[in-house]
């Protein structure tokens, strides 16, 4: 994408993310302390399982295969 792209449309390049941004500000702020402690304990578990499959983040995270996309399209 190139710079004149984003300066010609700003709204959908900088207005629609920062009142997106805005919403989910306004929503975790209104979270019970246990769901924020629950959901960071969360992100914090995944992110330690992520280095751990990746040696470190050194490697490159394992890729979905046809047959566990399929499983996951046939669930949605």
């Amino acid at each position: 994408m190139d710079l004149p792209a984003i300066l010609g449309n700003p709204v959908s390049y900088v207005v629609v993310p920062v009142v997106g941004a805005i919403i989910c500000a306004y929503l975790l702020s209104r979270l019970d302390s246990n769901a924020i402690t629950l959901g960071v304990s969360w992100l914090v578990l995944g992110v330690l399982v992520l280095a751990l499959i990746t040696r470190g983040f050194k490697a490159s995270p394992p890729e979905m295969t046809a047959t566990e996309k399929a499983t996951v399209e046939a669930a949605a």
